[in-house]
């Protein structure tokens, strides 16, 4: 099949994007299938994280291709990855006025936009809908999902902070992402959160393998690639 491609993007930042771009790329990774990290972002926090490990050392199990300079044309950057991998995780940058998160959203499968549960951020990221809309015009299979991320043990959405999200008409995930030092850790090791051992890490990763399982559901494509070990 042709890649999957999904965007990591919200017009807030500071939410998550490259935490979760890195750590969902490689979980599928570790379900054999075959992977590619997009940073779109001219931070290039995803690159960075990459190049983090030391030599010798393992690091991420997937490729980075750094498109940030691609600016409007990235389309025609990512279009040329997608006979060579089964999904393509693109890392954009948070904002509406840059033009790369809108050319993304033409070609992409599904964006996965993070918020906290601060009213703050939400209301922050609220332009970035009008870009699905936009994009669906010409790109009508694109799926949306909020993902609640930094979420605070016993601390839940308030009413109205869900009531506005429902509004949206696009779902949120049922998994949410926990504020946990281990994705700290992580980055600072060049490594996923799967590779770390700590109980913090390890509940960080189940995390992580949820998220990874509804967007499959979403997608309709099975859990583990077919014929991985």
């Amino acid at each position: 099949m042709t890649a999957k491609i999904f965007a990591i993007a919200n017009q807030k930042g500071g939410v998550g994007k490259s935490t979760i771009s890195v750590n969902v790329a490689s979980d599928l990774a570790e379900r054999g299938f075959r992977v590619l990290g997009i940073d779109a972002d001219p931070q290039n926090t995803l690159l960075q994280w990459s190049a983090a490990a030391g030599e010798g050392e393992e690091g991420l199990p997937f490729p980075v291709a750094n498109l940030a300079a691609s600016g409007k044309m990235i389309h025609r950057e990512v279009k040329k990855y997608i006979n060579d991998y089964d999904f393509i995780v693109i890392d954009c940058p948070p904002s509406v006025e840059d033009p790369r998160p809108a050319v993304v959203l033409m070609i992409a499968d599904l964006v996965v936009m993070p918020t906290s549960s601060s009213p703050t951020d939400f209301w922050s990221s609220r332009g970035f809908i009008q870009l699905i809309e936009q994009a669906r015009a010409t790109n009508d299979e694109l799926k949306a999902v909020w993902l609640l991320n930094k979420a605070k043990p016993k601390r839940l959405l308030t009413k109205a902070l869900g009531k506005a999200i429902a509004d949206t008409g696009i779902p949120v995930l049922k998994t949410s992402l926990s504020d946990r030092e281990s994705f700290k850790q992580a980055a600072a090791y060049g490594v996923a959160v799967s590779a770390l051992s700590d109980k913090g890490a390890r509940a960080a990763r189940d995390e992580i393998k949820a998220i990874t399982d509804e967007i499959l559901e979403i997608l309709d494509i099975e859990q583990v690639k077919e014929g991985a070990v």
